[in-house]
């Protein structure tokens, strides 16, 4: 019997659920499918990724799966989170379909996780007071049971299991950030000559973090960073390049007149001398390529609508050792790299040392194959 996988999102299908679930690597090899159920989970807007079907109720979802399960075995890819499955649960259940999530978002929520503690002292009383009361071991039980709700996938594929009460199954492929890394290795650089590169996150106006009450004031914030890109610059003698985060808002002025590029942050990464960052999944791409990595921070990031992202930042940059600056204390960087932690991070979250020489399309087809025979 041939397979056919269907993709589920709960919002709009948009260019990054295409990539992050590989559907056009997975469409090589079987038929697939894209559905949209942003009607059903009550966020629908007009606009929708082309080749989305969108289903507007739970009776078309349930017919739609019904429609293919004489004729193909069935399998369901999702990025919907376990507790928001209730909705269709049930139904994937009573059509013995598996339900199968490539991770992504796990690896930036376990390091604000490991991380949240030692930097707890910048962030609000009632924050302060939560994120004790999470680590004790019965509340953080509890949690983690509650996050999941009875709802775990079949099968959790990651490059490290976060989270074991998420899945069934888990299945190690490599962190969804190493095929863009195998891509860009064969680039052509588009910035003319050596730089540095700085990695944006918006945190001053991407929606998530601005129009809060304790967002950081963008005016501060902006001539904090040009007055550090100036001092870096005039020390180690390279321009700083800013690749811009695609939710965010870069005005050139802000900048300084510095370039700007969009959409290009692989690339970019691979043909540059160092990278800066307060903290993106990027960073993964700069130590798969060994480059010198600084992240940058202040107390009032820690404080603001942004910390969680920003102790990220930090806890990647403890467990790498990589220069970590505060915009207000600047020190020169010297664009050491240390190799050993950079490989201790690499085999334990990153890349599956075991098939190192296979893609993560070739790893997922791989085992998609295997689970289409059960």
């Amino acid at each position: 019997m041939q397979t056919k996988i269907i993709f589920l999102t709960n919002i709009q299908f948009m260019l990054h659920h295409v990539n992050d679930m590989y559907v056009d690597e997975i469409s090589s090899e079987f038929f697939v499918e894209m559905w949209d159920l942003s009607h059903i989970y009550g966020v629908y807007d007009e606009s929708n990724f082309s080749g989305a079907l969108k289903i507007e109720s739970i009776s078309q979802f349930s017919e739609g799966l019904l429609k293919f399960k004489n004729d193909f075995r069935v399998l369901v890819i999702t990025n919907i989170l376990n507790a928001k499955l209730k909705l269709i649960y049930t139904i994937l259940k009573k059509y013995d379909i598996p339900i199968i999530c490539i991770s992504k978002d796990s690896f930036a929520a376990s390091l604000e996780k490991r991380g949240k503690l030692r930097y707890l002292r910048y962030f609000r009383k009632e924050e302060q007071l939560r994120s004790i009361l999470k680590a004790t071991p019965i509340l953080k039980h509890i949690l983690e049971k509650r996050s999941v709700r009875g709802l775990p996938y079949d099968y959790l594929m990651g490059g490290s299991n976060y989270y074991p009460e998420q899945s069934r199954c888990f299945l190690r492929i490599h962190q969804i950030k190493y095929d863009e890394f195998l891509r860009a290795k064969t680039c052509d650089s588009i910035v003319k000559g050596k730089y540095l590169l700085y990695v944006g996150s918006a945190p001053t106006t991407h929606p998530m973090y601005c129009n809060k009450s304790n967002s950081l004031n963008h005016e501060d914030y902006m001539c904090a960073m040009r007055s550090y890109f100036e001092k870096v610059e005039k020390d180690i003698g390279l321009e700083i390049v800013i690749s811009g985060h695609p939710k965010g808002r870069y005005l050139a002025k802000d900048w300084g007149g510095r370039k700007i590029y969009i959409g290009n942050t692989a690339e970019l990464i691979h043909h540059c001398e160092g990278v800066i960052c307060h903290f993106s999944t990027s960073l993964v791409n700069a130590v798969l390529e060994y480059k010198p990595i600084q992240i940058l921070y202040n107390k009032e990031m820690l404080s603001s609508a942004y910390g969680p992202s920003m102790v990220s930042g930090l806890e990647l940059g403890r467990i790498c050792k990589t220069d970590v600056c505060d915009i207000n204390d600047y020190h020169k960087w010297n664009l050491d790299v240390n190799k050993l932690a950079f490989d201790e991070f690499l085999e334990n979250e990153i890349v599956y040392i075991q098939d190192k020489r296979k893609s993560n399309s070739e790893l997922i087809c791989g085992y998609l194959k295997e689970i289409s025979k059960y």
